[in-house]
């Protein structure tokens, strides 16, 4: 198949670009939108556990059975975007790329205010500006936006993509007018887009819909951009790890079959593999057996390298890839590549900390070495944040998992206690016997007639097992025994203590009412408090000095700073230049305040009476741009692959 058998598109903004063809009202109020802006995704809900975690076995179930990406290729038209000819007129491209996007109001609508200025500005020190005139780097709006995955948190519907992504984002450009240019916006699914396996993506992302004023243009789930004759940049869409489909590879091989010789490509895809080579294979210590694993791990992107970029003579770069939210660069050895994770859109941290310093890919796939030379936030503020995870309970979206193992607590108690009022092995309840001594004896003895209280230890022991990090089942297994272990031990001194204060310091009967409500109240309470208390150090302790829980260690904190997002840009001198923007703390805590220029308008059209496509809400406490600072110095990317420099 010849690239010319695929549909070119081709763009170049021309000098007056139309309209989106429909009228946005600016709100009166932010509860006046058409939407509901959300807090960040609390992760440990147990209702957020359950649909989250059911829907992502129904997916690694039936994903492979409902892969869309078949049909796609069958129903729509493969077709390449064309950049080539604005390049070559302009001299210049701007690209901005944002991934893990779609949680809470405040850094979502945050990292979408940033995207949209039309130049974002940043003084000698790398802060930002308000004006051009005091800046030393000025940057522009990108004229494409790649979204790299994960657009929406913690599944995929309209109504989560509404709420969390397109209105956000709405609110940041409402639109873009006759005298601007409308910037273009390409999407690269992430497993949770593929959620309800891209019924959602489809609607929203491949049908060259807008999205406020960038629009859309890909007609399937991944797409090749041509921005010079030997530049391209790739989206690809792995599907819940799975084996990327024949007829992308075939999409792919066709572009880079005529791709010139030693072209460069700019990948994006879904997950890090690169960095996940090393952050998943670790515990294995046998030399073999690790770089099976590290093949196994880099399987889509090495299939891809080996079947075509390297087949047609090419060379990937630069790799970008969200998934872990956190900002890490990778430079190769030879200086000439650069791989960057960049998860900082809008959702939970990841530890910077847990980043390994040094990737080395599997010899299989060319066995590249890359070192890392960039890290957001740094490793000492990373691990100060994931030392707060033993305040868990402390966090408010946390609340009603200690309300859960508060609840799970007073179950037990009250199954255990039933049982010792009729258990032979026992002349008193066990409350009676904890109310005279600290009586462990007595509690293991109620437990050996008690299969419903062993059951629900058992289920929470399977429970901590399956949660356990490592991959090792004795470990696992010790891991999770050794947790368990130590919930039933606050158990055991919740009832101790309730047992003293209820039978002994009170005077209360063990069956009177007020007795049984007294210790209701207080399992709820301190045994929800301190069991969420329990959990939190565990997670501390397992991420702190067994190297676990890396993706759950911050999630609980479910902190909205530390966002960021990396700005391209591609010059005629045959260089990228990388522009990490971060932002150490959102927008938001003291409110929004909607913007005089949208206020003046409200009601009316802004796509008749308003110019820019201004935003509609402004922080309460001041201009936004100031908020955001360069993570570090621009980074050069030559593309006849001499090493890196930094940009002048």
């Amino acid at each position: 198949m010849s690239i010319s058998k695929l549909s070119r598109r081709k763009h170049d903004w021309p000098d007056r670009a139309p309209a989106p063809g429909y009228e946005v009202e600016a709100p009166a109020s932010l509860d006046e939108l058409d939407f509901r802006p959300q807090p960040m995704v609390g992760w440990y809900s147990p209702k957020e556990l359950f649909v989250a975690g059911f829907r992502a076995v129904v997916s690694a179930i039936f994903g492979s059975y409902a892969d869309k990406r078949e049909i796609e290729s069958l129903l729509a038209e493969g077709e390449w975007h064309d950049y080539s000819e604005y390049f070559k007129r302009h001299g210049e491209i701007w690209i901005d790329y944002v991934a893990d996007l779609g949680d809470g109001w405040h850094p979502t609508y945050t990292i979408a205010r940033l995207l949209a200025l039309d130049r974002l500005a940043f003084a000698d020190d790398g802060t930002g500006v308000e004006t051009v005139d005091d800046a030393s780097v000025v940057t522009e709006r990108g004229r494409i936006l790649v979204m790299g995955g994960d657009q929406v948190y913690p599944t995929a519907s309209l109504d989560e993509y509404r709420n969390r992504l397109t209105g956000p984002y709405r609110c940041a450009l409402p639109f873009v007018g006759e005298e601007d240019h409308a910037p273009h916006l390409f999407t690269v699914p992430g497993n949770h887009d593929w959620y309800d396996g891209l019924t959602s993506f489809f609607q929203l992302f491949c049908h060259r819909r807008w999205i406020g004023g960038w629009k859309t243009q890909q007609n399937r789930s991944y797409f090749a951009l041509k921005i010079d004759e030997r530049l391209w940049l790739w989206g690809i869409d792995i599907q819940l790890s799975a084996n990327i489909d024949q007829p992308q590879l075939d999409y792919f091989e066709t572009i880079a079959s005529e791709m010139p010789a030693n072209s460069n490509i700019i990948l994006c895809t879904a997950e890090p593999s690169w960095a996940y080579v090393e952050m998943n294979t670790w515990q294995e210590r046998n030399r073999a057996r690790r770089e099976r694993q590290k093949e196994l791990e880099y399987k889509n992107l090495g299939h891809l390298q080996s079947s075509v970029t390297q087949k047609y003579g090419h060379r990937i770069a630069v790799a970008l890839a969200g998934d872990a939210h956190t900002y890490a660069r990778y430079e190769s050895d030879d200086g000439g590549a650069q791989r960057i994770v960049s998860g900082g859109g809008g959702a939970s941290q990841f530890p910077s900390h847990d980043m390994p310093e040094a990737l080395e890919l599997p010899e299989k796939y060319g066995g590249e070495r890359y070192r890392r030379r960039g890290l957001f936030p740094d490793e000492k503020t990373s691990r100060r944040l994931a030392n707060l995870s033993v305040l868990f309970p402390f966090f408010r979206l946390n609340w009603s998992f200690s309300a859960f193992m508060g609840a799970f607590y007073l179950l037990l108690a009250w199954v255990i206690q039933s049982v010792s009022k009729i258990s032979a092995a026992e002349e008193t309840t066990l409350l009676d016997n904890l109310a005279a001594s600290f009586d462990v004896a007595a509690f293991v003895r109620v437990l050996a007639h008690s299969p419903g209280s062993v059951t629900f230890l058992v289920v929470l022991l399977f429970g901590f097992i399956a949660f356990s990090g490592f991959k090792s089942a004795p470990k696992k297994i010790l891991h999770g025994v050794a947790h368990t272990l130590a919930h039933v031990a606050l158990f055991l001194c919740l009832l101790y203590a309730f047992a003293q204060i209820n039978l002994g310091l009170v005077g209360l009967d063990v069956d009177e009412w007020r007795q049984v409500l007294l210790f209701g109240v207080e399992m709820l309470t301190f045994g929800g408090f301190l069991g969420g208390f329990v959990f939190g150090v565990y997670l501390w302790f397992s991420n702190r000095f067994l190297r676990l829980h890396e993706d759950e260690i911050l999630l609980c904190q479910s902190d909205p700073d530390y966002k960021h997002f990396l700005r391209l840009k591609v010059s005629k001198d045959g260089t990228i230049a990388v522009y990490p923007v971060g932002v150490p703390k959102v927008a938001g805590e003291t409110g929004w305040a909607l913007d005089p220029v949208a206020r003046a308008v409200a009601g009316w059209s802004l796509q008749t009476d308003a110019s820019g496509g201004t935003a509609w809400f402004e922080p309460a406490d001041g201009p936004i741009q100031p908020r955001a600072r360069l993570i570090e110095e621009p980074i050069t990317v030559a593309l006849d692959a001499r090493p890196s420099g930094k940009v002048e």
